[in-house]
């Protein structure tokens, strides 16, 4: 596995990776949902999960992190101030997705951990949030093995097209 990992770098995004992005967030999201999100949810992702989305952000300052095996994206990670008017001062994980084939070797926990040192380079005393689908428990069990715990009452609802998912707040600090 060591050797495996050896392989695969962690490096911030830049202008010329908007397609890499789109197409990794596309591919995860169908393997990491399949059973979890409806289909028809699915397929409509690509209809607004594309390359134009990221040409601004990435002509920018941001946080999006690319894990990459043989120049291929296999993984990303984005985060910044958190985007929850009850937690401001805090950062937030905003997304963090890794292709199906990848999962089990670590390299989840190398995007988290990439941005949680960013974080912690800008601000130690801050907390962390991530959002996640109550439905999904692998990605509850990923954070929760990362220290992260679901806030108590912080349940809400996730909507896109007209779907709508419930979802949970998770923190950490480096306290």
């Amino acid at each position: 596995m060591q050797k495996l990992i050896s392989k695969i770098k962690i490096r911030k995004a830049d202008i010329n990776d908007s397609a890499k992005i789109a197409e990794c967030l596309l591919i995860c999201w169908q393997e990491a949902y399949a059973g979890i999100l409806d289909n028809g949810f699915l397929v409509k992702l690509g209809d607004v999960i594309i390359p134009d989305n990221y040409n601004q952000i990435l002509g920018g300052e941001h946080n999006i992190f690319l894990a990459e095996a043989d120049q291929e994206a296999i993984g990303i990670v984005n985060f910044g101030a958190s985007r929850q008017n009850e937690y401001s001062g805090n950062s937030e994980i905003y997304l963090l997705y890794l292709r199906k084939a990848w999962w089990g070797f670590g390299i989840g926990k190398l995007l988290l951990k990439t941005a949680e040192e960013k974080i912690y380079q800008k601000n130690p005393f801050a907390g962390i949030l991530v959002t996640v689908l109550t439905a999904n428990i692998r990605a509850q069990e990923f954070y929760k093995y990362q220290g992260y715990r679901p806030l108590p009452s912080s349940h809400k609802q996730f909507n896109l097209f007209s779907y709508s998912y419930p979802t949970s707040l998770w923190s950490k600090s480096f306290k």
